[in-house]
C-alpha cells in the first residue's frame, strides 16, 4: 500500500511539473522530476536538461554539472500503468553504447551518433565528448523507468560500461527503486547519495 501511495504521489508530482511548464510532455515531465528529486538543485536546471524529442538520439536530458565534473545522461520511461512491465533491451544498452561512444576518441565513431540528431542534442553531445575526453569529466548514465529492468540487463550495461575505464558509471532505476527513493524525496534529502559501482576484480564490481 505503501508504494501506491508513492506511485500517486510521483504521478501528482508530474502533474504539476506540467502545470508548470506549458506544453511539457508526461515524459518530458518525469525524467524532470527526477532530475530535480536526485541530480540538480532547482526545477528550472531540470527543464533547461531536457532534451526528449524528435531525433533526441534515445537522449531525453544531458546535464553538465560543471562544480561536480560530471556530465549526466538520463533515459526515462514514465510507465503509468499498474503493472510495471520490462524495458526493452535494446534501449538499455543503446545508452550503455552511447556512453562508451561519448568515452571514445575515435571521431568515425562519434559522427555516426550524432548522424541525424536534432541540432541542439548534437551540440550538447560534442560538448560532453569534449568534458569528458579534454576535461576529465565523469560520465553518468541513468536508465530511469517506472517499469522494471531485468538484473542480468543492468549488469550487461554495467559491464559495457566498464570498458570506459573507471570514469564512467551506469545505473538503471525502476519503479519499485524509484518508490523507495520517494521517502527522501518526500521529506526533503535531495539530491539523493548516487550509487557508485566500484570495480574490484575484472568483470566484478561492488555496488553502493
Amino acid at each position: 500500500m505503501q508504494h501506491q501511495d508513492h506511485f500517486a504521489e510521483l504521478k501528482k508530482e508530474v502533474l504539476e511539473i506540467q502545470d508548470r511548464n506549458a506544453g511539457i510532455s508526461p515524459d518530458n515531465a518525469f525524467v524532470a522530476w527526477y532530475l530535480r528529486a536526485f541530480i540538480v538543485d532547482d526545477e528550472a536546471s531540470a527543464i533547461e536538461a531536457l532534451k526528449g524529442g524528435s531525433r533526441d538520439k534515445g537522449l531525453d536530458a544531458i546535464f553538465e554539472d560543471h562544480e561536480n565534473q560530471t556530465v549526466c545522461l538520463i533515459q526515462g520511461k514514465y510507465r503509468q500503468g499498474p503493472n510495471p512491465s520490462l524495458e526493452n533491451r535494446a534501449d538499455v544498452l543503446a545508452l550503455a553504447d552511447t556512453g562508451r561512444i561519448l568515452c571514445s576518441s575515435d571521431a568515425k565513431l562519434f559522427a555516426s551518433l550524432t548522424t541525424g540528431a536534432d541540432v541542439t542534442v548534437r551540440a550538447a553531445l560534442e560538448r560532453c565528448r569534449k568534458l569528458i575526453n579534454k576535461r576529465r569529466y565523469r560520465l553518468r548514465l541513468h536508465f530511469v523507468t517506472t517499469g522494471k529492468v531485468a538484473r542480468n540487463l543492468e549488469e550487461e550495461a554495467i559491464k559495457r560500461i566498464y570498458e570506459c575505464g573507471d570514469g564512467a558509471d551506469f545505473e538503471s532505476h525502476s519503479r519499485i527503486q524509484l518508490l523507495r527513493r520517494m521517502q527522501d524525496y518526500i521529506e526533503g534529502v535531495a539530491p539523493a547519495v548516487p550509487i557508485v559501482h566500484l570495480p574490484i576484480h575484472k568483470d566484478q564490481s561492488f555496488r553502493r
